[in-house]
């Protein structure tokens, strides 16, 4: 759980001017996303930074195509002042119903927190740039560190820029921090990740950077690398890279990769913009790494690795190969193969577990993810299963192919259905490979267990899944 300075440094009391100031811009903010309109809410945006705008602009219209907003009501949590610019914490209320002509769905509530960067045009504040927080609990002053005191890590945030711990869920993170200027030109993102073995971080930046250039849609003839190394460190394993990406029309952007490795646990540093914007904020990302530093104690590895998985993911237990999860709103547990390692990780969502063959490369791994209340519609499990084979496509995967037709299945330890699918491709180094998933919607969460094999180890992979399955109990 990250620890951050961001909300004991940024409260003003009520009576200052920046409290008073967003106070003003919110009122017009809520009442303006209430009209149903969102050319009311464009009409709020900051004209610069043209990115940071064409962004958020771009998402608020993919929100007002999906939902009306029949009521916003925005909390301040903190304010920070910053040179030409306010960021703001915000706890934010909402009515949700459908948009029109959208099938289906209903009115709903939810509560969500946002940081929004304001920047002053013609005398008043206008919205620059949006993101998603995770609230932190006030621990420290600012200019002090933020971090991890389970995981044991801190970073010191460069002067005049603003921390935003991030969610896990939409970054793929154990822990993520975003770091943005006051002119909100770029960013920098701090992405703490968790793998089954040891990570090699200069191949993780060769397939971080193929995977931003197939989001950007960059032709082939035009990837092109500036710089990947591995500069030389006795004490630590780090890999760089540089790469140029188009980010709009005639607007070459910029991605700065520094990567700091320590066995199963990668620490990503990633800087993102327009090249020219970028190339300024080249000193301020040298000074976030180099502030960077992983706490060393007597806990012996598995010590801490316990301790990790506690703060990370409470109510997740793994005794021997049978894995437990008591959370909130559901319960689960089964047993997974005794001939198989099994290994507890962290996740961006509640729980992540994961068994390895020992004759060959075949896994089966059983993870969640936390959803809004009422997600589960016919549609959206259409949308959450193209999803997943589009995010496998992205991950390098070639020639995906259905083995058989999507399937709705009942399991005898489910009181509802889960949904299966089959599918085949070849690897980045071109051999075939199988998995089989299965989708278990429930109100406010999504259930994956999923077996992966080399196709010709698949067989036996798959009897291993579904004796797992046999074992498999949540309610």
């Amino acid at each position: 759980m990250i620890r951050s300075a961001i909300l004991a440094a940024v409260l003003f009391s009520a009576a200052g001017d920046p409290e008073r100031e967003v106070g003003a811009f919110l009122a017009k903010y809520d009442a303006a996303h209430a009209s149903g309109r969102v050319e009311d809410v464009v009409a709020l945006l900051a004209t610069t930074p043209a990115n940071a705008r064409a962004a958020t602009e771009g998402w608020l219209r993919e929100f007002f195509g999906s939902a009306r907003v029949e009521r916003r009501t925005s909390r301040v949590l903190g304010v920070r002042a910053a040179p030409e610019a306010l960021g703001a914490y915000l706890e934010v209320d909402l009515r949700l119903a459908p948009a029109p002509g959208v099938k289906g769905g209903f009115a709903r509530e939810r509560r969500q927190h946002e940081f929004l960067l304001l920047r002053r045009e013609g005398g008043d504040l206008r919205l620059a740039r949006r993101l998603d927080f995770l609230p932190a609990v006030p621990l420290a002053a600012d200019g002090d560190p933020a971090g991890c005191d389970a995981c044991g890590w801190n970073v010191t945030p460069p002067a005049g820029w603003f921390a935003v711990p991030s969610s896990r869920a939409s970054t793929g993170a154990t822990d993520a921090l975003t770091f943005v200027p006051s002119d909100g030109e770029t960013t920098i993102d701090l992405l703490v990740r968790q793998a089954v073995d040891d990570w090699d971080p200069l191949r993780a930046t060769r397939l971080d950077d193929d995977r931003v250039h197939r989001d950007a849609g960059s032709p082939p003839a035009f990837r092109e690398i500036l710089r990947r190394s591995r500069p030389r460190s006795d004490e630590r394993l780090e890999a760089e890279s540089e790469v140029s990406i188009p980010l709009g029309p005639g607007t070459e952007g910029r991605v700065l990769r520094r990567y700091l490795a320590s066995g199963p646990i990668l620490f990503a540093f990633v800087a993102y913009g327009a090249a020219s914007k970028v190339d300024r904020i080249r000193e301020d990302f040298a000074s976030l790494f180099g502030s960077f530093e992983v706490k060393e104690d007597d806990r012996l590895p598995a010590e801490r690795m316990d301790a990790i998985l506690a703060a990370h993911q409470p109510g997740a237990q793994l005794a021997g190969h049978r894995f437990t999860y008591r959370g909130s709103s559901f319960r689960l547990d089964f047993a997974g193969p005794e001939a198989w390692k099994a290994i507890h990780l962290t996740a961006p969502g509640p729980f992540r577990v994961c068994y390895r063959c020992p004759t060959s490369r075949a896994s089966i791994d059983a993870y969640a993810s936390s959803r809004t209340p009422g997600w589960s519609s016919a549609e959206s499990i259409v949308a959450e299963l193209d999803g997943r084979e589009e995010e496998i496509r992205k991950c390098g995967a070639r020639s995906v192919t259905p083995v058989a037709p999507r399937a709705e299945v009942s399991l005898s330890g489910l009181a509802g259905p889960a949904y299966r699918t089959d599918l085949a491709w070849k690897d980045e180094d071109g051999a075939p490979v199988r998995e089989r998933c299965l989708l278990i919607p429930l109100p406010d969460a999504a259930v994956f267990l999923r077996v992966f094999s080399p196709e010709d180890a698949f067989d036996l992979a798959a009897e291993a899944f579904e004796s797992l399955l046999e074992t498999l109990r949540l309610e």
